[in-house]
């Protein structure tokens, strides 16, 4: 059950986020040349939805305070991987994909830190969905 709003101060903060997360979702659809982290609920469970919330909830944290722009954030409903902790699938534009299984908050930080400012160090793990379904590894 979600917590009752119980004043003006929450009210405005609650809108601030959810605006915050408009603007992030639009980016995924709007536009191609930003790199793409999919947040994939493992389980229809309670913790299971509430791990892929708090994953999210750092990653927005992590791009407000490090000022990353060129991001767009996405969550969905089962990428096919099981456990506790969501999955974290970071989709890099003209180059492809990767998928991490089972990653809590502190993990998804480290990931997008590293990964982001440099995709180079997961382009050969990169799975290229261009049509051509190839894999380097």
């Amino acid at each position: 059950m979600s917590k009752k709003i119980t004043s003006m101060e929450e009210l405005l903060k609650k809108g601030k986020e959810c605006e915050e997360l408009i603007k992030i979702r639009k980016k995924w659809k709007e536009t191609d040349d930003v790199i793409k982290v999919k947040v994939g609920v493992s389980s229809k469970s309670d913790i299971s939805v509430k791990n892929a919330d708090l994953v999210i909830k750092s990653i927005i944290d992590l791009m407000e305070i490090e000022d990353i722009e060129n991001v767009a954030l996405y969550k969905t409903e089962f990428l096919g991987y099981g456990g506790e902790f969501p999955s974290l699938e970071i989709i890099v534009p003209n180059k492809g994909n990767v998928v991490f299984g089972n990653v809590d908050s502190k993990e998804a930080i480290e990931l997008i830190k590293k990964y982001l400012k440099d995709t180079s160090e997961i382009e050969e793990f990169l799975v290229d969905n261009d049509g051509t379904k190839t894999c380097n590894h």
